[in-house]
Formats: structure tokens, C-alpha cells, sequence
């Protein structure tokens, strides 16, 4: 596939040209023009390949994001029995009373808690916050800037540009070989 899609690219001006040739005396009739240029070229044959392959990678992707999400999932799962494993181990020991278990495999420690974690309540609101215990974060107004471009306000560091050109394709009825 990539060797026809190469060997497509050397030819390219040459295929332009006849298809130039070809879209005149086909007119408006596309059908015409793909079974003509078909019948002097390998490029329909190497565009349906690509198509082919096109689908077939998109598949492939879909495939590869089904099993990163399902493996993200175990992933989880086994990371939340590790933790009900270090819980349990952890009220073991507080049963236990006691700080510290040697094992053969690891030691186990127990700490005791500390007030270093900050908790949210449902109350809480920044707006009920003084100054000095809140931050104002800084950023960026695309829309704004976006807008000011295009009624032409100079604005540092920003331009507006134009996207890719993006293929469409719609899967209906094919042209048979």
C-alpha cells in the first residue's frame, strides 16, 4: 500500500494531467470520468486500496481504544483492591495495637493520623473566602481574541490561521469494478 501511494505521488502531474483530460470529455458525469481514468490508470485501484486501508486503521484504533479503556478499567479495579487490601491490613494493625509487623515478605507500619489533609465541605464557596486565602487564575479569552482578530485588532502573539483541509466520506453505494 505505501509503495502504490509513493509511486502515486511520482506520477501525480502526469495523472492531474489526464485527468484534466478525462473530467472534459466526461463532463459532469463522475461515473464516466472514474471508469475512464480507471481504464488508463492504476489510480482508482490505488485510491480504493487507500479507502480499504483507511477503514481498516480507523477499525484498528477503535479496537486499540476499546481494549486501552477495558485495560484502564482492570487497571482501576486492581489499583481499589490494593487499597481495601492496605485498609484492611492497616485496621489489622490498629486492632492489633500495634505499630509495627515484621513479615517476610515486607514490614508493615502503622501511622498515626495527622491533620495535614484539607477537606471540602458542602458549604464551602471561594466566594465566601477572604482575599488572601483565594487565587485568581490567569488565562487567555480565546473567543475574545478570536473576535478581535477578525475586525482586525493587532493582538501579541496571536494569529488566526486557516485549518487543514478535511476529507468527508460517505459510504453508499461503491462503483463496482
Amino acid at each position: 500500500m505505501a509503495d502504490d501511494l509513493r509511486a502515486l505521488t511520482k506520477v501525480a502531474p502526469q495523472v492531474l494531467a489526464l485527468a484534466e483530460e478525462v473530467r472534459a470529455l466526461a463532463g459532469d458525469d463522475d461515473l464516466a470520468f472514474v471508469d475512464t481514468l480507471d481504464g488508463e490508470t492504476d489510480v482508482i485501484s490505488v485510491a480504493r486500496g487507500a479507502v480499504r486501508a483507511m477503514f481498516a486503521w480507523e477499525q484498528q484504533g477503535l479496537a486499540a481504544r476499546g481494549l486501552a479503556n477495558r485495560y484502564d478499567f482492570r487497571a482501576k479495579e486492581f489499583a481499589d483492591r490494593a487499597m481495601r487490601v492496605r485498609s484492611a491490613l492497616n485496621d489489622f494493625l490498629g486492632e492489633m495495637n500495634r505499630k509495627t509487623l515484621p513479615l517476610p515478605e515486607a514490614t508493615l507500619s502503622r501511622a498515626e493520623p495527622s491533620l495535614k489533609k484539607l477537606v471540602e465541605h458542602g458549604d464551602a464557596n471561594v466566594n465566601n473566602l477572604p482575599p488572601n486565602l483565594r487565587r485568581t487564575k490567569m488565562e487567555p479569552d480565546k473567543t475574545a481574541i478570536r473576535e478581535a482578530l477578525e475586525r482586525g485588532v493587532s493582538v501579541p502573539g496571536y494569529s488566526l490561521a486557516n485549518s487543514e483541509p478535511v476529507l468527508k466520506v460517505r459510504i453508499g453505494k461503491a462503483v463496482q469494478e
